[in-house]
């Protein structure tokens, strides 16, 4: 047997029981995989003596809801284990360590251990214990205590572990535990307070993603600090002698990583939830290899940052292909000037997304060199700023997201001149911005050549996507494939401005890869563009739902719509920001839409392409009756559930009592049965 799965059995108390043999039981030599879950009464795997090759082709190891086990094996089987690959240990409440040594000088090798993850175990402090050892509850332990050598570990995650400290202070003891460690997860371990020694910290030349997430009690990642809370990523060892040298530390903005550790080969970084208040020391210049390989970054919820970057240590991140920062509430901008001497760049960048920081304004900014007043008061309020001779360029940012943020204006209308900033840009989604009024100044769009999706929604204000500001230039997005425009109350065309201006002076509104045009809750919006638009390969437009041809200008086609089918709001002005409507995407309403419309096709004949328009608005006009009146999505999906179940039975119901002589599509539906079917409740 090579597989052996346990589950839902609450009667089970030892997977092995061999206390009433006479010699030592050979248990599962061969087993590659063993795997338990729910097993509520099991207490030990092993009861009994075994002999020392059993489990000792065990790979895997997987323990879920096993509340009264308390570890796994005892030393004679777990010094066998040399081909062990992955632990993993899920909400056991009673585990207190993995293995329980008999003498004091015990060493477990596990060679081959790769991946090892332990989530909800409140009990566990330690990864072993030794069984003539007694301790208390307050002796401050640590969970890797130089006992268990594991050389190729490259994934460790620990998840509310009750640990005082990670790594004993004798692990140098050693030498290749932990040297291939690739990832670092910690998340809701309370009592930690520091991550590594020095020790441990000079043998991860390969660690590639750190994540520490909710560690609230957590002070610095090196040696001892004096803070309550995580500000540092490392602390020098000397501590404050007085009331007011501790003030001054507490008064001083330090540093997150404050230049006194390298991370060559890390490539993603997550920080969550964390009190710091600089991320780089503005020495970080000087190391430029420390973060040369760093792809990835995303920042949330650090509610005391102001800045992310110092423009001076920009440098150490050529490599950075995605940022993400999201809900930091004081968050100024993203770039700090502080060198004139160097331009400001992120060269590698391809996904940018911005989320939830409401003080933020500018993407750089600067507070350090002399710029006359006139100059900030232009500036303060555009999200890209040009300072002086700098220039803030991401020629492969390839999507920019931003949400929930209160920008004035988008672009200066300086980008013309920088045309390769955003020249691979192909993705924009904008949602959220509340004070936008428009997107592009039509004089900025050369540096938009392959912009392929532009998706807008909940912009409050927004009137238009592009505003003529130049007589001069074509007012065209060449590459634009999906353009989609959600829950903006006050748009009112694509492009807007006088008819009489915008003809005698623009030579084209030229669209000519637009294929997918989408409009959603835009009530105002009676028409695409002030004059005719080309978009020849626009065959047909998504207007709340119903899909509609369009008629080669795309203009009259909006146009015939407002006039025969004028629509109005359902009453979601009103939403509180956190109604679960809110977060429900367009997409997965237009899913839903589409499930319904496939089950009446089952029951009603259609024909051509309006037989198939009218009966979608029946399904469009049932979705919102249910989304309008539905208490949260869970009823909203149990509502249309219970619908379309009813209807599926009714119509059997039918076909059954119709005479066998009689054709199937008799017991069909026709639209008005349809419509009154849904108007009941």
């Amino acid at each position: 047997m090579t597989d052996f799965t346990v589950q839902g059995n609450s009667d089970l108390v030892y997977i092995v029981d061999s206390s009433k043999q006479s010699e030592p039981c050979d248990a599962f030599p061969r087993l590659e995989t063993l795997s338990i879950r729910n097993v509520i009464s099991l207490e030990k795997i092993c009861h009994g003596e075994l002999m020392p090759n059993s489990f000792c082709q065990l790979r895997n190891i997987k323990v879920e809801h096993c509340d009264k086990l308390k570890n796994f094996f005892s030393f004679s089987i777990a010094s066998h284990l040399s081909e062990l690959q992955e632990i993993e240990v899920t909400d056991c409440e009673s585990m207190e360590e993995f293995f329980t040594m008999g003498r004091r000088n015990e060493v477990i090798v596990l060679d081959q251990l790769q991946f090892l993850r332990l989530t909800n175990l409140p009990k566990l402090r330690r990864f072993y214990s030794e069984a003539e050892v007694a301790s208390t509850s307050d002796t401050p332990m640590s969970f890797f205590d130089g006992k268990v050598e594991v050389p190729n570990l490259k994934t460790l995650e620990l998840r509310k572990i009750n640990v005082d400290k990670i790594w004993h202070n004798q692990l140098s003891l050693m030498p290749n535990s932990f040297c291939r460690l690739r990832k670092i997860k910690v998340e809701h371990c309370d009592k930690l307070k520091n991550f590594f020694s020095f020790s441990i910290a000079s043998r991860l030349s390969q660690l590639q993603v750190i994540e520490v997430i909710d560690c609230e009690n957590m002070e610095d990642f090196f040696t001892m600090g004096r803070r309550n809370d995580l500000r540092r990523f490392c602390s020098e060892a000397e501590v404050a002698s007085s009331l007011d040298q501790e003030k001054r530390m507490l008064d001083t903005p330090m540093s997150f990583f404050d230049g006194k550790v390298e991370f060559p080969n890390l490539k993603t970084l997550e920080l969550r939830k964390m009190n710091v208040d600089k991320m780089w020391h503005n020495q970080l210049s000087s190391m430029s290899s420390c973060f040369q390989n760093l792809t990835n970054l995303v920042i949330s919820d650090c509610c005391n940052l102001k800045y992310i970057f110092a423009s001076s240590t920009l440098r150490s991140f050529v490599q950075l292909q995605c940022l993400e920062v999201c809900n930091c509430k004081v968050l100024e901008e993203i770039i700090r000037i502080d060198d004139l001497g160097n331009n400001v760049e992120l060269p590698s960048l391809k996904k940018l997304l911005i989320e939830g920081c409401h003080e933020m304004k500018v993407f750089i900014f600067n507070d350090k060199f002399n710029v006359t007043r006139r100059e900030i008061d232009i500036n303060i309020s555009k999200f890209w700023l040009q300072q002086l001779c700098l220039q803030i360029e991401a020629p492969n940012l390839k999507t920019l997201e931003l949400h929930k943020m209160n920008v004035d204006k988008m672009w200066h209308n300086q980008l013309s001149s920088m045309p390769s900033c955003f020249q691979n840009l192909t993705d924009l989604v904008i949602s959220s911005c509340c004070n936008l009024k428009y997107i592009f100044a039509s004089s900025t769009l050369t540096s938009f050549v392959q912009l392929q999706r532009l998706e807008i929604r909940n912009c409050k204000v927004l009137e238009e996507i592009i505003r003529i500001d130049d007589l001069k230039k074509n007012v065209e997005l060449l590459s634009l494939k999906k353009l989609s425009i959600e829950k903006c109350p006050e748009m009112k065309a694509f492009i807007f401005g006088d008819k009489d201006f915008c003809s005698g002076n623009i030579h084209n509104f030229n669209f000519p890869s637009l294929e997918i045009f989408i409009v959603f809750e835009c009530f105002e919006m009676n028409i695409f563009s002030s004059v005719k638009a080309s978009t020849p390969m626009l065959r047909e437009m998504e207007l709340d739902f119903i899909i509609y041809d369009c008629e080669g200008d795309v203009n009259i086609t909006i146009q015939h719509i407002h006039e025969n089918e004028p629509t109005s709001p359902l009453g979601e002005s009103s939403m509180d920001a956190d109604d679960w409507r809110n977060q429900l995407l367009l997409d997965s309403r237009r899913r839903i839409i589409n499930k319904i419309l496939d089950t009446l096709k089952r029951h009603h004949p259609f024909s051509g392409p309006e037989g198939l328009k009218e009966l979608r608005k029946v399904a469009v006009t049932f979705e919102k009756k249910i989304y309008t009146c539905a208490s949260n999505q869970s009823d909203y999906l149990s509502r249309i559930s219970l619908k379309m179940l009813s209807l599926e039975t009714k119509s059997q119901d039918i076909s059954l009592k119709l005479p066998s002589c009689l054709n199937k599509t008799q017991a069909d539906w026709t639209l008005e049965d349809l419509r009154e079917f849904f108007e009941r409740r």
